[in-house]
């Protein structure tokens, strides 16, 4: 009478199925180890310094009071920290101050941080009854300038027809 191939036996020696059990071991130790590996953190940069200096260009000249401009310039901060908790948390990403980073490994979303805070900022300006200005509008610096350049040509004129 023939025996079956080794194959189809059902009765493997106990070597074979401790080497089975160990590998089986291994594999699952490995797959979860890499599973619960944490991810290498994302840097991304901001350029807070740019979009506080917008900011400000933008309140120039405006026919506001200092009481009305304090509340837009505290929505605005309040808006930028809003967006950049919310890129951070959101996206999971480290976002560090674009004047920090010396390398240019760190992406810059410092575009996609003024569209979110000034999105935030129309509508708390909006709730507040208050118009809210674009960052680095510079027509009110022009307005303001001009006003400037046509009151110092009238201070110079009344200047030379007095003796």
């Amino acid at each position: 009478m023939t025996t079956a191939p080794m194959i189809v036996r059902r009765a493997a020696d106990p070597v074979t199925k401790l080497l089975a059990g160990a590998a089986l071991l291994l594999s699952t130790l490995a797959f979860t180890g890499d599973a619960r590996r944490p991810e290498s953190p994302l840097f991304v940069s901001v350029s807070i310094k740019t979009l506080i200096e917008e900011h400000m260009v933008s309140m120039i000249g405006r026919d506001i009071t200092q009481g009305e401009a304090r509340q837009l310039t505290e929505d605005y901060i309040a808006s930028l920290e809003a967006a950049i908790a919310s890129l951070a948390e959101d996206d999971g990403v480290i976002v560090l101050a674009g004047e920090a980073v010396l390398g240019g490994g760190a992406p810059d979303f410092t575009g996609d941080i003024r569209a979110e805070a000034l999105t935030q900022a129309l509508r708390r300006a909006e709730a507040r009854g208050l118009e809210f200005p674009e960052p680095g509008d510079a027509s009110a610096i022009s307005r303001e300038l001009d006003r400037l350049s046509a009151a110092t040509a009238d201070l110079g004129q009344q200047m030379r027809g007095q003796p």
